[in-house]
C-alpha cells in the first residue's frame, strides 16, 4: 500500500525533475538569442514554450504532493532540483561541475534524507 507521504515524496521527485527539465528548456532557448528580434523566432519560441509547459506542469505536480503533507517536511525536496539541474547541464550543455557544487550536491542528499527520516 502507498502511503500519502510516499506518494508526495514521489510526486515532488517527479515534480523537481521537471521543473529542471523547464529551467534546461529555458537555457537552450536563451543560447539562441544574439538580438531582441531573435525572441520571434521559431527556434526561441519552441524552447522557450515548451519549458514554460514544462515548468507549469510541475508546479502543479507539486501542488497536488502539498496536499498530501506539511510544507515543512515537503519543501526540502525542493533542494534536489539543484541537482538534477546541475546533471542536466552537465549532461546536455557540457557544462562542468566544479568541486564546490559537488559538494554542495552531496550536502542536499544529506538534508533531504535527514529531513525524509522526521516525516
Amino acid at each position: 500500500m502507498i502511503t500519502a507521504t510516499s506518494l508526495a515524496i514521489f510526486l515532488a521527485l517527479i515534480s523537481t525533475i521537471l521543473g529542471s527539465i523547464g529551467s534546461l528548456m529555458f537555457k537552450l532557448s536563451a543560447n539562441t538569442l544574439t538580438t531582441l528580434k531573435e525572441v520571434l523566432k521559431k527556434n526561441f519560441l519552441i524552447r522557450f514554450i515548451t519549458g514554460a509547459i514544462v515548468f507549469v506542469i510541475s508546479v502543479i505536480i507539486y501542488t497536488f504532493a502539498l496536499n498530501l503533507v506539511e510544507l515543512s517536511f515537503l519543501f526540502p525536496f525542493v533542494a534536489l532540483s539543484y541537482i538534477w539541474t546541475n546533471f542536466l547541464s552537465m549532461a546536455v550543455l557540457k557544462e562542468e561541475i566544479s568541486k564546490k557544487s559537488w559538494g554542495g550536491i552531496v550536502l542536499i542528499c544529506i538534508g533531504v534524507i535527514i529531513m525524509s527520516l522526521s516525516g
